[in-house]
Order: C-alpha cells, then sequence, then structure tokens
C-alpha cells in the first residue's frame, strides 16, 4: 500500500487538542476522572480511504445503508475518533479495535473495561473513554427553533442561567449540550424529558465570552440533578473552528457520575 499507512494516527487539530486540555483539566479540578480521555478528528477526503480500512464488515455495512453523504460522513468519522483513541490507550492498531452497538443505540468496545461516547457535529466529531460512565456530546453555537428553551428547561435552571456571561442563543446550546451528555452517560437518551435535568451550579472557570470581554475561550463545570436521584458533574468549553473561510463556534461537553460509578 503507498502513501499513508492504513494504521496512522492522525495528528489531533491544535484547537481540538488545546479543548481537550481544558476539558480534562476541569474535571481534575473538581475531583473527577482521572482516567478520561478524549480526540477529536475533522472529516477531510484524504482520510476516507484509511479510516474505512479499520471498519468491521457490519460497520462497513452500516455506512453504506445511509442515504445522506453527511450521514456516512459523520459515521466515518465517529468511528475513526474512537478507535484512534481506543488504540492510543491499549497501544494496539486503530483498525483492531472492536466495536459494537448496544440494544440502546450507544457503542460499546468489546473485550475491554474502556467505556465509550461518542459525538459529532458538522465535520467534526470527538470521542471519549473511561473506565466509568460518561456521555459527550458536540453542538454548535447558531439561533434555534424558540421551542428549544421549552423542550430543554427545568423550572429552576432559570435562576442558574442568569449569571452566565453568555448572550441567550449561546446559553441555550450550552444546556442543550449539557443535557445531552448527561443522557447519553445514562444511556437513556431523550427517553428521559431533559426537563427532569436541573442545573444545580455552574462555574466558568475561563474566559467569560463576549458579554465580559474575555478573549479567553470559556470553559467550566456544572453539576446536574436528574429526578429520580443521579447527579452528574459536566466539564464543557467553548471550541473556534476555521475551514477554509468559514468559522463556527461549538459547545462540547463531557458528563461524568458523582458517584464515580
Amino acid at each position: 500500500m503507498t502513501g499513508t499507512p492504513a494504521n496512522h494516527r492522525d495528528s489531533m487539530p491544535q484547537v481540538w487538542e488545546r479543548a481537550a486540555s481544558r476539558l480534562t483539566t476541569t474535571m481534575r479540578g473538581v475531583g473527577r476522572r482521572t482516567d478520561l480521555r478524549l480526540r477529536a478528528v475533522t472529516y477531510e477526503t484524504e482520510h476516507v480511504q484509511r479510516w474505512r480500512s479499520w471498519l468491521s464488515e457490519v460497520e462497513g455495512e452500516k455506512a453504506a445503508s445511509y442515504g445522506s453523504d453527511k450521514r456516512r460522513r459523520e459515521f466515518l468519522a465517529g468511528r475513526a475518533a474512537a478507535r484512534q483513541l481506543l488504540a492510543d490507550a491499549t497501544g494496539g492498531r486503530p483498525r483492531d479495535v472492536r466495536l459494537k452497538v448496544a440494544p440502546d443505540d450507544a457503542v460499546d468496545v468489546v473485550g475491554s473495561n474502556w467505556r465509550l461516547s461518542i459525538a459529532h457535529c458538522g465535520p467534526h466529531a470527538v470521542a471519549g473513554i473511561s473506565r466509568n460512565r460518561l456521555g459527550l456530546d458536540l453542538e454548535k453555537i447558531a439561533p434555534r427553533d424558540s421551542g428549544l428553551k421549552r423542550f430543554l428547561s427545568h423550572p429552576d435552571d432559570a435562576e442558574v442561567l442568569q449569571r452566565l456571561p453568555f448572550d441567550e442563543p449561546t446559553t441555550l446550546i450550552l444546556v442543550w449540550s449539557i443535557k445531552e451528555a448527561v443522557l447519553k452517560a445514562r444511556r437513556s437518551g431523550f427517553r428521559t424529558s431533559p426537563k427532569k435535568l436541573r442545573l444545580m451550579e455552574m462555574d466558568v472557570t475561563e474566559g467569560g465570552g463576549a458579554a465580559s470581554g474575555s478573549s479567553v475561550t470559556p470553559a467550566g463545570s456544572t453539576a446536574v440533578s436528574v429526578a429520580g436521584g443521579d447527579t452528574w458533574r459536566v466539564a464543557f468549553t467553548r471550541v473556534r473552528t476555521k475551514i477554509s473561510d468559514r468559522t463556527a463556534s461549538y459547545w462540547w461537553t463531557v458528563a461524568v457520575p458523582v458517584d464515580g460509578e
């Protein structure tokens, strides 16, 4: 085979490497998850052949079954991020990482005690692993339908959110990303209403965003209580990207259980 070797791992773009570092640092700062590992990839056509060679037969068939190119790109990038992350953690090769889709549609690592979460948005995909439960989400910051706030909000969220230094669209997408990360970590998805998730506190530990005049990229954490008893710690950071002449901003969130299970 000529060109890039099939098991070559891509270098993580610097903007995403810094974001991953902010998230893991934030988790350590609140006493959580020293074994948390994160990775991000950006879909580029030069990677496609190599990434496809890492898929299992079942995954290849699944990728081919999608009716839209967008969904195929997201699937491929997500699996590539996960396999490179797990290969780095185990010292193996990306193509040897075995993944399977669980009945609840989460992705499990076969023959390993690593737990995995994958998220994607636009051309970007992120993956995280831990030996404990975790959930990741990635959301583009952009105006959304006015009904989203009603769909997401617990009655007590407003008191916490009014203290944040972000504009309303940025805050709304942050809430969405935080709650989706928790729902993915619980492996319930939107079978649990996000209205049952209450934001208990929220600390912005780095730049305060446009409203504060800070040029430092925001990062922070929050505690989230779910009706029924479980509580989660969520780290978040904003990621600004530029592809060609187009810029975009995203919230990247990671949720882990407070009880450490």
